[in-house]
C-alpha cells in the first residue's frame, strides 16, 4: 500500500493510502495512476488475463488449463488450448491430459480414448483393445468383441474362437478336436479325433467307433457287421464265427474249420482227420 498527498490549501496537506491495487493513486484511494504487479488498465487496475483476484486483492496465476479464471486457479472462465467444458476445461475425446500443459496431445489414430500416447483405454469402431493398444484384429486365443471394441480370451480349449463361450471355438488346441464349434478330448460315436486337422472326422459307415476314416480302422462295428481285426465285415472268415453280442469275429475251437459259436460242439466242418458228429 502506498501513500499519496492530496492538493489542499497551503499549509494543510493531507496524506492518504492508495488501494492495494495501486502503486500510485490520486484524489481517491482507488483511483490508480499506476497498477500493482499483474494488474492492468488504470485507474481500475484489473487482474490481467491468466490471473484472478484473491480476497487479499492479490492477482494470482490461473491454472494451466485456463486462459482466464475467477476465485480459484482451476475455476476457468475460458479454457486454454483445445480444452473444453467450462469450468473444468477437460481434454476432448481422443486427446489426453499432460500435467502443466495447456494443449491436450492427440491419442493414436485408432484410439477413441487414451491415458498417454502409449496407453489406449478405448478403441474406435473396428479396432480392438489388447494390452493398451488397438489392433485391427485379435491374435489367436482371443476373439474380437464389437460391443466394447476389445479382444477377449477364448475358452481354454480353443486355439481360435469367435465368442466367449465353449461352443464358439473355430480351431482347437493340441489334444482337443472340433465338433459343432466345441473342442472335446474324445469324439462321439461315429467320429474319431483327426490329429491332422484337430477335428472330429466321420468314421466309415460300417464303424460305430474308429481311429481313422477307412473300414480298416474300426474299433467297434455297426449292426450287421463284425469286427475282424480292425475291419468290419458282414461275414466272418473260416475259422471264426460272428458274435452278435460283441459284434466281433471270434476264433472257432481248434477242432473246427468253420463253426457257429464257441466250443467244439458248434463246428460245421472239422479239421484234419476229424469228422463232424451230430448227436
Amino acid at each position: 500500500m502506498s501513500a499519496s498527498i492530496i492538493d489542499v490549501p497551503v499549509g494543510s496537506a493531507k496524506i492518504f493510502y492508495c488501494n492495494d491495487k495501486c502503486v500510485t493513486c490520486e484524489i481517491e484511494t482507488d483511483n490508480c495512476v499506476t497498477c500493482e504487479t499483474n494488474r492492468i488498465t488504470a485507474p481500475h487496475c484489473y487482474c490481467k488475463d491468466g490471473y484472478y483476484e484473491t480476497t487479499d486483492l492479490l492477482c494470482e496465476a490461473c491454472g494451466y488449463k485456463c486462459v482466464t479464471c475467477t476465485e480459484a486457479p482451476e475455476t476457468c472462465t475460458a479454457c486454454a488450448g483445445n480444452r473444453i467444458n467450462l469450468h473444468d476445461c477437460d481434454c476432448p475425446a481422443g486427446y489426453y491430459e499432460v500435467a502443466d500443459t495447456a494443449d491436450c496431445p492427440a491419442c493414436p489414430d485408432a484410439c477413441e480414448e487414451c491415458d498417454t500416447y502409449e496407453v489406449c483405454t478405448k478403441c474406435k469402431t473396428n479396432w480392438f483393445l489388447l494390452d493398451s493398444a488397438c489392433g485391427s484384429t485379435c491374435p489367436d486365443g482371443y476373439y474380437s468383441s464389437y460391443s466394447d471394441n476389445a479382444c477377449h480370451l477364448c475358452e481354454d480349449t480353443c486355439s481360435t474362437c469367435n465368442g466367449e463361450y465353449y461352443n464358439n471355438c473355430v480351431t482347437c488346441k493340441a489334444g482337443y478336436f472340433l465338433t459343432a464349434s466345441t473342442c472335446v478330448e474324445t469324439c462321439s460315436d461315429g467320429y474319431y479325433g483327426n490329429t491332422n486337422t484337430n477335428q472330429c472326422s466321420q468314421c466309415n459307415s460300417a464303424c460305430t467307433t474308429c481311429y481313422g476314416s477307412s473300414n480298416g480302422e474300426c474299433t467297434y462295428c455297426t449292426s450287421g457287421y463284425y469286427l475282424d481285426g480292425s475291419t468290419c465285415v458282414t461275414t466272418c472268415a473260416d475259422g471264426t464265427y460272428a458274435d452278435s453280442t460283441t459284434r466281433t469275429c471270434n476264433a472257432c475251437d481248434s477242432t473246427c474249420v468253420t463253426c457257429t459259436g464257441y466250443g467244439s460242439s458248434t463246428c460245421t466242418a472239422c479239421t484234419g482227420n476229424l469228422y463232424l458228429y451230430n448227436s
